[in-house]
């Protein structure tokens, strides 16, 4: 699995596709694939949440609304 610092850096283009486990502000943990729902955001592939977003100086950000962490692992 990734690191919390690796993702930051990436695209979303690179990122869908991914299998990740989230856990939220409250402590439970969602866990699926990312999908691209738009050229700038992340869902899980059952449309629940936005997971990760990305900003115009290009860094990918949590939806920390929502999420406490992340662990974004390989391709499924």
């Amino acid at each position: 699995m990734m690191t919390m610092t690796d993702w930051r850096h990436m695209s979303p283009e690179h990122l869908d596709g991914r299998a990740f486990a989230a856990t939220t502000r409250h402590g439970a943990t969602l866990r699926g694939t990312l999908g691209m729902t738009a050229r700038t955001v992340l869902k899980d592939l059952d449309g629940l949440a936005v997971i990760l977003y990305m900003t115009p100086d290009h860094a990918m950000h949590l939806n920390e609304q929502l999420f406490a962490g992340i662990t974004i692992g390989g391709k499924r």
